[in-house]
């Protein structure tokens, strides 16, 4: 029994290891199609997919991964910012939003979805689009604007603050 349980574990930790590689590259990737979509001279993208691309991961895994993709999405979300030039608080207070934003999302969904899978049942599709689309992007719209505006990366707190909302609710839409 303790040979199986063994074997049993190690496949798990090479699951979510796997799992995990996997996220952080597809989050690498979202934050590299983000950022050519950002308009020159602005902080915020018109686009957002890595948000996206980490409430999927959370929404499809069971929360025992959930960790492990945080701990992999960080390292690809600070090459990928830092690649570019961002400031490193900004790109610091990024990570917190972004990641604040996929679990905030996830957390809330998972609790008001029904036993169902999420978009089949109304209870679920209502879950993702009252959590995933509005609460969890918009709440997470404020801190996200304010690290850009405290580190100097950019202006208008407001202005900031309702595009960073508006383009990441459209990746939630099109691509979770």
């Amino acid at each position: 029994v303790g040979t199986c349980a063994r074997s049993l574990d190690v496949k798990r930790i090479l699951l979510t290891s796997g799992c995990a590689l996997l996220v952080g590259i597809s989050y690498y990737l979202g934050t590299r199609i983000g950022f050519a979509l950002t308009p020159r001279d602005d902080p915020i993208a018109t686009f957002w997919p890595p948000n996206a691309v980490l409430l999927a991961a959370l929404l499809l895994a069971p929360k025992r991964m959930w960790l492990a993709f945080f701990l992999a999405v960080f390292p690809a979300h600070m090459l990928a910012q830092l690649r570019v030039g961002v400031p490193v608080l900004t790109a610091l207070g990024w990570f917190i939003s972004n990641s604040s934003e996929a679990l905030l999302g996830a957390l809330c969904i998972t609790r008001y979805r029904s036993g169902r899978s999420l978009f089949d049942s109304v209870r679920g599709v209502l879950a993702f689009v009252v959590f995933g689309l509005l609460v969890a992007p918009l709440a997470t719209s404020f801190l996200d604007a304010a690290s850009v505006v405290i580190t100097g990366w950019g202006k208008n707190y407001w202005a900031l603050s309702g595009t960073r909302f508006l383009t990441n609710a459209l990746a939630e839409l099109t691509l979770v």
